[in-house]
């Protein structure tokens, strides 16, 4: 299966270049082989600090959040193969520029209780620890 992602752009000197790179992949991978692929591959900007959040959608789904800093990895769809996920919509990792950042926007999108209680906290638990 062939994946085409794109990601959203860091700052004025990462649009240097297009972010959109395609990748050929079993038919039968998922998410945790995509992110394995792109990781390999140095897809993700560097960031000073590293400590930004990647969060995956494709169409309207949020599909999974990757933490650079702790290289936690929080999947918010059922474990789907990653081409039943890829036909609902272009891939697009989009930039959060700390976990407090992501933590703000899950607030404004989806609000602070449900399913996104868990890493919400998970967010605070790394502004307690001064990790953003």
């Amino acid at each position: 299966m062939k994946i085409t992602v794109d990601r959203a752009s860091v700052c004025m000197g990462d649009d240097v270049f297009p972010h959109e790179r395609t990748y050929e992949l079993p038919d039968n991978a998922d998410c945790q082989d995509l992110l394995k692929t792109l990781r390999a591959d140095g897809f993700f900007a560097s960031v000073s600090g590293n400590n930004v959040v990647w969060v995956l959608t494709a169409g309207d789904s949020y599909v999974f959040a990757y933490y650079t800093k702790t290289e936690r990895y929080v999947q918010y769809i059922p474990e789907e193969k990653l081409a039943a996920i890829c036909a609902t919509g272009k891939p697009k990792f989009n930039y959060y520029t700390s976990p407090s950042a992501w933590k703000r926007a899950m607030e404004r999108l989806f609000g602070s209780g449900g399913r996104w209680r868990e890493e919400i906290k998970y967010c605070e638990s790394l502004e307690d620890n001064h990790e953003t």
